[in-house]
């Protein structure tokens, strides 16, 4: 859980960063009633990287919507090590959501109780597991008829044609 909570920390205080810095520049853009408007706003911190990114960046930044799911849910005054901490929550439930929404055989193995899925996270410090129990989404979940994430269905274009 350290490395993630690591990750989860850099999130959260970029989410934090970012929305700080969209405030500054709404403040700026009300004041200034000269700018030009063919100037361009600064781009927030995570859409200045290459695009060329490695695999491990991609990871980190899935990671983002998880540390900004966080950040709503305990409001303003959260510190960044209490966002982590709740962002490893939001992880964990987003996981199970996202296996029960999508795979038939996920989803066919939980409603029949062959399967049950429960949040856990582990305290590689201490070696306790703090179990969370069933996600509160589970029975709305398991009528889904979803099968391919929305983040692969533009993959799947090609290979539906390949195969007509």
């Amino acid at each position: 859980m350290g490395a993630t909570k690591a990750f989860l920390e850099r999130a959260a205080q970029q989410y934090i960063e970012v929305n700080h810095q969209d405030k500054m520049v709404s403040k700026e853009m009300d004041q200034s009633t000269a700018a030009s408007e063919s100037e361009e706003l600064p781009k927030p911190v995570g859409m200045r990287r290459n695009k060329s990114k490695s695999t491990f960046l991609g990871l980190i930044d899935a990671l983002v919507p998880v540390a900004e799911q966080a950040c709503i849910e305990l409001g303003g005054g959260a510190s960044t090590e209490e966002i982590a901490e709740h962002a490893v929550k939001v992880n964990v439930w987003r996981t199970i959501n996202f296996l029960i929404n999508y795979s038939l055989i996920i989803r066919e193995k939980v409603a029949t109780g062959e399967v049950e899925l429960q949040g856990g996270i582990y305290n590689m410090s201490s070696g306790a597991v703090e179990f969370l129990g069933k996600s509160l989404k589970q029975e709305r979940l398991l009528n889904s008829d979803a099968l391919v994430p929305p983040s692969m269905q533009s993959g799947l274009m090609p290979l539906t044609r390949q195969l007509s």
